[in-house]
């Protein structure tokens, strides 16, 4: 029996041995054909990357479709590309590279790219650290995005118009500018109140509320300032408070300031809204906006907010329908009140024509974000759910809606932020960054971004990081390449600003310790620090008048 016993073990083990060796060939084939597929898939990348690379050399390669593509290589993997326009968005295009063996078509991996059409601009960061003093100019600065150290503006000269419209110049130096501003031709706006630097109780009643209003932390109240101080001036005094008022633009090309046409003034007529260009308007100016060589204001009036916009190429003003009021309560009803929006926050618009607008109820205890398409109508969108993040990361719903939202930004993508000021209903609540984005299926939503780590910076001005994370947010903006810019309140020392892009925030470099006198001069701050207040993102056109920039791979 024993050498039975012993062949039987001998064939077991031959047989074993067999299929282990079959199992190992066809593991081998399996992954040559595995490296085999990925060899493939990445010559379709490289593909479609070439094929953006020639789109961004000439526009005109956009008419290689389907029926006409390129050819890249032919051996030993053929590699081709072509284009398609989407049909819905004139300035996206879909690039398809495509990798296969020479004769076999049929072992073809492709890889797409969906590209935005857009200027070619560098990002640009706007910010101002104010004084609060009557006649004395806030310290500004702006950053390109590859710039290592800010660089200081000069101080905006004391321009104001007179009733009929005509520039005056004044003596000395523009006080705090307001709702900060920037384009993507690298220049900066930003509105001059001369009521700001009057030296009654006109002026302290001003300086008191742009103080508080700027360092609460709170943009709710912020949008608050101006219709505040109306209210609290009255009718009568209003034209002495704001009379004269400026919106003022600076270029970092030639470091000039110049003062923009003086805003008319709005009436409305069985709830339609018109310009009256023959007297410029003297009340509260509201958030100045700027999208696509277009600006945005809100006006506020007795009644009835009014919005204008501005062509910054004609310099010709057009008037704004406003959105009717209606919001969605905290439970998620909606409420459609008669009339047109009142208490207008900002408008903003997209690459595509889209305008959007945002708006809190007096009470505050309710907001909208409106869109409204080219040729249409405003349509309120949908707020999103409540929730915080927990210390350890995890997302925790609250339950209802995030209704009371402001710091609206949209990027020429149609991407959509907005800022949930959560402490409003709760003060042991942190703010609430939500990004409403459409992903590559079409389908759009709502999605909170991550709070930044706490960080500041020491004597030198390097970074230091804090734990745990920042919880108030003094302002929002986005730049000309989608950077989402944030300024931020800090306990641990000089209040910070960070760029947040692809999921990360990244600090900015501490702003130069320099203050300006009220002749202009520039001084070391005696406190050692500045700490910026507003803010905003613009751009820089390069040497390139449009290209195209992915925007979703598949």
């Amino acid at each position: 029996m024993a050498i039975p016993t012993a062949l039987f073990f001998v064939l077991v083990i031959f047989f074993l041995a067999t299929v282990m060796a079959a199992r190992a060939h066809m593991n081998l084939r399996l992954s040559r054909y595995e490296a085999e597929g990925f060899k493939r898939q990445q010559a379709a990348r490289g593909a479609a990357a070439q094929a953006l690379v020639e789109l961004n050399k000439d526009d005109n390669w956009k008419v290689h479709d389907s029926s006409d593509r390129v050819v890249f290589e032919r051996d030993p993997l053929v590699t081709e590309a072509w284009v398609t326009q989407d049909p819905d968005q004139p300035l996206i295009m879909h690039i398809f590279g495509r990798a296969y063996p020479a004769g076999n078509d049929e072992m073809a991996e492709i890889s797409s790219r969906v590209v935005l059409r857009r200027p070619d601009v560098e990002g640009v960061t706007f910010t101002n650290a104010p004084v609060f003093g009557r006649l004395t100019p806030d310290s500004m600065f702006y950053k390109r995005s590859y710039d290592t150290e800010w660089t200081k503006l000069p101080p905006c000269p004391r321009l104001t118009y007179s009733e009929s419209g005509v520039l005056e110049t004044h003596s000395g130096y523009a006080g705090s500018l307001t709702n900060l501003a920037a384009d993507n031709r690298g220049r900066l706006y930003a509105h001059y109140v001369p009521g700001y630097d009057r030296e009654d109780a006109i002026g302290d009643i001003y300086r008191e509320k742009y103080a508080r209003f700027l360092t609460t932390g709170d943009f709710a109240e912020m949008y608050r300032a101006v219709p505040d101080y109306v209210e609290t001036l009255g009718s009568g005094l209003r034209a002495q408070a704001f009379g004269g008022s400026v919106i003022m633009s600076f270029d970092t090309a030639n470091e000039t300031w110049r003062a923009l046409p003086p805003v008319p003034d709005v009436s409305f007529s069985g709830g339609t809204a018109s310009l009256n260009t023959s007297r410029i308007y003297e009340g509260g100016v509201g958030p100045i906006e700027v999208s696509n060589d277009t600006l945005y204001v809100s006006i506020y009036k007795d009644g009835q907010d009014g919005m204008a916009m501005l062509d910054l190429e004609t310099e010709t003003w057009q008037v704004i329908q406003p959105p009717p009021q209606s919001y969605f309560t905290s439970s998620g009803q909606r409420v459609d009140r008669p009339g047109l929006m009142q208490e207008a926050g900002n408008a903003e618009a997209d690459s595509a024509g889209n305008l959007y607008a945002n708006w809190l109820t007096g009470d505050r205890n309710n907001g909208g974000i409106f869109k409204k398409a080219p040729g249409g109508n405003w349509e309120l969108l949908p707020p999103p759910e409540a929730g915080q993040f927990a210390e350890d990361g995890r997302w925790v719903p609250l339950g209802g809606k995030a209704n009371k939202l402001t710091y609206l930004d949209v990027t020429p993508e149609g991407d959509v932020y907005a800022t949930w000021n959560a402490h409003l209903d709760d003060s042991s609540l942190d703010y609430v960054v939500y990004h409403l984005a459409t992903d590559e299926n079409g389908v759009q939503g709502w999605e909170p971004v991550p709070p930044s780590p706490r960080f500041t910076y020491d004597d030198q001005g390097k970074v230091q990081r804090l734990t745990g994370r920042s919880s108030l947010l003094k302002a929002m903006a986005i730049d000309a390449e989608g950077q989402v810019i944030a300024s931020m309140f800090e306990r641990g020392g000089p209040d910070p600003l960070a760029h947040y892009y692809e999921g990360e925030f990244v600090p900015l470099p501490r702003l130069p310790n320099k203050r300006n006198l009220p002749d202009g001069t520039a001084v070391e701050d005696p406190d050692g620090y500045l700490e910026p207040f507003q803010a905003d993102g613009g751009g820089y056109r390069n040497g390139l008048e449009n290209r195209y920039i992915p925007i979703y791979r598949y």
